[in-house]
């Protein structure tokens, strides 16, 4: 296990003991949601985001059935729909492996690293990633 995957993994128990607050400090504060100085634009956006969540993804211990329930790996070659799987360039190594995984499981899925930042890629270089999205989108067949 990579030590971004074990970080991650230990985000519920951390939630916690320090609380939402602190864990979105924290979150916040790792390099893939890195934000320059200058783009408080975005610093806001993702604070109010963040300010919004319940946290119940992480704080409850079972996902209720109502929700949908977490892709099995095995089950990711039956998708058929075109697939694009987006990283930022700053995100870090785990998301990189993660999004590597799918793009090698799901049939035809088109992987691209958008260059201009991490997690919040889409608020960061918005024009870059929709370059990339709209390419991806314009390939695909559409019938």
């Amino acid at each position: 296990m990579t030590a971004d995957a074990a970080a991650f993994a230990s985000l519920p128990a951390l939630a916690r003991r320090v609380g939402l607050d602190s864990l979105g400090k924290l979150v916040l504060s790792m390099p893939a949601f890195h934000i320059p100085a200058d783009r408080d634009d975005v610093r806001q956006r993702v604070g109010a985001i963040w300010g919004a969540y319940s946290g119940r993804d992480v704080l409850e211990d079972h996902v209720p059935s109502n929700r949908s329930p977490l892709a099995a790996m095995d089950q990711l070659g039956r998708i058929r729909a075109p697939t694009l799987i987006l990283v930022g360039d700053a995100d870090g190594a785990f998301f990189h492996q993660i999004a590597d995984s799918l793009a090698a499981r799901i049939p035809a899925a088109r992987r691209a690293t958008v260059q201009g930042g991490g997690h919040v890629v889409h608020m960061l270089a918005p024009a870059r990633f929709n370059a990339v999205l709209d390419a991806f989108l314009r390939s695909v067949d559409h019938r």
